[in-house]
């Protein structure tokens, strides 16, 4: 987290220049092709000093991945057709710790501020209805073993559903969307 001493560490990834990461994501863009590119909110979720990284070497490869003069390379271009950043909605974040504060009121998640937490509700273009999945995301969650999961801290199931059942996207890429998308691929001739 910011201000933690393993930010220092010479083998932390903040340490990786930007321009060494996005090579390799211009290398994955160019081999799979992709027609939409997901990455973290410009404020990296929480204010993780990674997520913020991971960021900017996504945005750089987005551009880089379409550019036939960005050297080093022997994949042909590809120009993704949309980028887009995942984020919590402000109110979503309300939702959320008013939850914790009924269920656990002692715990720190509490206290926790929704006016510091997660986007203006306004800038979300895209609202993606991912009930469905919420069994395959927990899975997924569960693989991510660096740091604990945000469900280790959720106080009740629903609590959790609420988390997994919807993602809330900002289209970055082309800046025109459409402000109530709810399939990335709207609008793609694929």
């Amino acid at each position: 987290m910011a201000g933690t001493p393993e930010n220092d560490h010479p083998n932390a990834y903040i340490k990786v220049p930007v321009d060494e990461v996005a090579a390799q994501i211009v290398e994955t863009i160019r081999e799979i092709r992709p027609h939409i590119v997901l990455t973290f909110d410009e404020g990296g979720g929480y204010g993780h000093p990674d997520h913020i990284h991971a960021l900017a070497a996504a945005v750089a490869a987005f551009h880089a991945a379409a550019d036939p003069n960005y050297a080093g390379f022997s994949l042909e271009p590809w120009a993704a057709s949309k980028l887009y950043y995942w984020a919590f909605p402000k109110s979503r974040m309300k939702e959320w710790i008013d939850g914790v504060k009924e269920l656990q009121p002692d715990s720190d998640l509490a206290n926790l501020d929704p006016d510091q937490l997660g986007m203006d509700d306004s800038i979300f273009t895209t609202v993606l209805d991912t009930s469905k999945y919420i069994d395959i995301r927990r899975r997924a969650i569960a693989k991510h073993q660096s740091q604990y999961s945000p469900l280790d801290r959720m106080p009740s199931k629903d609590l959790e559903d609420m988390y997994l059942s919807t993602d809330y996207l900002i289209q970055a890429y082309p800046e025109e969307g459409n402000p109530e998308e709810t399939d990335l691929f709207e609008g793609l001739d694929i």
